[in-house]
């Protein structure tokens, strides 16, 4: 019940802060406000799969007046697109522009007693009428090809460093995740059962990445021709092999304790799914094709799965860094739900109604004299992250109709970012876990 008062609460404080105060006897400032800025997100990522229903796109259509509305933004007489990848490549430039401006206000704010931290920390339903308006007046750009066709170029950028924002978050995670369940496996109860627990992950995420090897050399590298396809894939294959071996050789385990096969084969199985997802994104070279037949011209069951994974990949990365910042120590009872962390010594404590103290319902200002993240760099993440979940909605292509059922041109520069950040992926956990060898005077967390 907690969690669900939690998330209810968090949900109305769009319309007042006094709800924050609700979801438990606690509350930092510093993580409810990044996990509103993600509700604000997931709420743009569900209108845009609204976009893409055909029922949708019908009844739209059908609103009076529409078809006159395309002519004065210079769509004319073809008013689809105006929805589907088109309206998608809309909502989301509206979302990025809204996080571009707080990223320029919020440049240089130091603390909460900062005018500027009160417009980050709170204003959410004003904000929200901002953010709306940015996206109706996103509808009002002439020119919708020519908008799609430069947006997906920003989109192809965004995207990329966007997904080099996940590979640091997700190596993090994957540290952290082994880190804890070996601290459990040695020094807590239930042994037997953190042992089972890790070789049932580890073994899971392997012949996941095993798995998605032999679809893609059926599927994807199986004719003459896909010369590429065949190259890169063996190559990342034989990269995770070589980094789960490089894992728990004795010389890194002596530097490096966190390192360990649980974090390899999380790797291993993510960057075998940027291959897949590289690859199905292929167009056909000189009439040739490596694929499926029946993905050349439509989505298929196999590209629907992507496009959900990636979306999920992206939120629980977005969500993983709206929570990093919490203690990972034991919280009092009932003083930690969801959104909520424990009130540390010397924090001060304001509740949601003007400062006046309360028995519950606390809102602790925890950036009273350093705020605990950088509020710019968190704006610029959300941006990118705008930006990857158009792409990856609208399948990393540029649309030459907004129907869903249309063709879409695909791109090899969609294929190469997804492939160049594999090898990115490999390059930053491998230096994760060698950096305690080759900078021994360095102290890194353990």
């Amino acid at each position: 019940m907690c969690g669900i008062g939690c998330c209810l609460a968090q949900a109305a404080c769009c319309l007042t802060g006094q709800a924050c105060a609700c979801c438990c006897s606690a509350c930092n400032s510093s993580v409810t406000t990044r996990l509103m800025y993600t509700i604000y997100l997931l709420m743009g990522v569900g209108v845009s799969f609204l976009m893409l229903i055909p029922s949708v796109q019908t009844s739209l259509m059908k609103i009076p007046g529409f078809d006159k509305f395309c002519q004065y933004i210079g769509a004319q007489s073809n008013c689809s697109l105006m929805v589907g990848y088109t309206a998608v490549y809309r909502l989301m430039f509206a979302f990025t522009a809204f996080f571009f401006l707080l990223a320029l206000l919020m440049i240089g704010v130091k603390s909460s007693k900062d005018i500027r931290s009160k417009v980050q920390n709170g204003f959410w339903f004003f904000k929200l009428l901002v953010l709306i308006g940015i996206c109706v007046g996103a509808f009002y750009i002439p020119n919708p090809t020519t908008f799609a066709n430069v947006w997906f170029y920003f989109g192809l950028v965004g995207g990329f460093f966007f997904i080099l924002t996940q590979l640091f978050q997700l190596v993090d995670l994957a540290h952290i995740w082994n880190k804890l369940w070996i601290v459990n496996y040695n020094e807590g109860d239930g042994a037997l059962a953190w042992f089972i627990g890790l070789c049932v992950f580890m073994t899971t995420f392997f012949v996941g990445a095993l798995t998605i090897f032999i679809v893609i050399l059926v599927h994807y590298a199986n004719e003459s021709h896909c010369v590429v396809n065949k190259a890169v894939v063996s190559i990342n294959f034989i990269l995770c092999v070589a980094v789960s071996i490089l894992s728990i050789l004795p010389q890194v385990q002596n530097a490096n304790p966190r390192s360990g096969l649980l974090q390899s084969s999380f790797i291993s199985l993510f960057v075998m799914y940027l291959t897949w997802s590289a690859f199905s994104n292929e167009p056909p070279t000189d009439g040739l094709y490596c694929g499926p037949p029946d993905t050349i011209v439509k989505i298929n069951d196999s590209e629907i799965i992507g496009i959900i994974v990636g979306v999920l990949i992206a939120i629980v990365t977005i969500t993983y860094t709206s929570l990093r910042s919490v203690s990972s120590e034991d919280p009092a009872p009932g003083q930690f739900c969801c959104c909520c962390g424990p009130i540390e010594e010397g924090e001060v404590v304001v509740t949601a109604t003007d400062g006046d103290t309360a028995e519950k319902g606390k809102v602790v200002d925890n950036e009273v004299d350093n705020v605990s993240y950088s509020y710019t760099l968190y704006h610029c993440m959300l941006m990118v992250a705008s930006l990857y979940l158009m792409m990856t909605i609208t399948e990393w292509s540029s649309p030459s109709a907004a129907s869903v059922d249309s063709t879409t041109s695909r791109s090899w520069a969609a294929v190469w970012v997804k492939i160049s950040s594999s090898w990115f992926c490999i390059i930053i956990y491998v230096w994760t876990i060698i950096a305690p060898i080759v900078l021994p005077d360095r102290e890194f967390p353990t």
